[in-house]
C-alpha cells in the first residue's frame, strides 16, 4: 500500500472520529448551560419567594422585583421564553412548585 493511500486513510479515519465527537461535546457543553440557568432561576425564585413571602406567579416577576436582569436563554431551544414555573396547588393558592423547560 503506498504511503499516499495508508495518510489518506489515516487522515479519514481522524475526521470521522472527530465529526463523531463534536456533537457530543457541544451537547455537553449545553447541558452545563442548562444547568447553570436552573440554577441561577431556582435561586432567584427560591430568594423571591423568601423576600416576598409568596412565590412568583410568572418569571417575570424575577426582573420586575430585581432578582433578575433578563430570563437566560435555554442553550437547547435557543430561546428564553421557553421556561415555564411548575406550579403546585397549596390549598387555594398556586405556588411555584419547580422549573422546567417546555
Amino acid at each position: 500500500m503506498s504511503l499516499l493511500l495508508r495518510s489518506a486513510i489515516g487522515v479519514t479515519t481522524i475526521g470521522i472520529t472527530v465529526l463523531l465527537a463534536q456533537p457530543a461535546d457541544q451537547t455537553a457543553a449545553k447541558e452545563g448551560d442548562l444547568k447553570k440557568s436552573l440554577f441561577l432561576l431556582r435561586q432567584a425564585i427560591d430568594k423571591y419567594t423568601g423576600d416576598q413571602h409568596r412565590a412568583p406567579q410568572r418569571l417575570q416577576d424575577l426582573i420586575a422585583k430585581g432578582y433578575v436582569t433578563s430570563i437566560p436563554t435555554d442553550p437547547f431551544t435557543g430561546s428564553n421564553s421557553t421556561w415555564r414555573l411548575a406550579m403546585k396547588d397549596a390549598g387555594k393558592a398556586r405556588r411555584a412548585g419547580d422549573l422546567r423547560c417546555a
